[in-house]
């Protein structure tokens, strides 16, 4: 089966993570999804929420998972370049490596 490649995109890093997360929201059926520092800084994201909160919150959580708004968060930790950063979804959660590798090209 050919691999599906995404239809729109973007040269600008923010423009493209914004388009990123939308369509992993969309194939994955998450809630929300929200990107951050592991201080909490929000970067990008998507969803029908306050990602910032939703970021934060994950980034500050030690676990990985948590209740957010009557609903189960998932943390998921990872490095780009040096940097921690925090991928936070609703909905399910998100596993493997494939997200954190998408996330770092799109970052450069």
């Amino acid at each position: 089966m050919p691999t599906q490649r995404r239809e729109r995109r973007s040269s600008r890093p923010e423009v493209a993570l914004s388009l990123y997360f939308e369509q992993l929201r969309e194939r994955e059926e998450l809630d929300a999804v929200a990107l951050t520092t592991a201080d909490g800084l929000y970067i990008s994201g998507s969803g029908p929420v306050d990602l910032a909160r939703l970021g934060a919150e994950g980034s500050a959580t030690r676990g990985s998972a948590f209740e957010w708004e009557r609903r189960t968060a998932h943390v998921r930790r990872f490095e780009h370049h040096g940097v921690p950063l925090v991928l936070t979804s609703c909905g399910r959660a998100l596993f493997g490596d494939a997200h954190a590798l998408s996330i770092g090209r799109i970052l450069g």
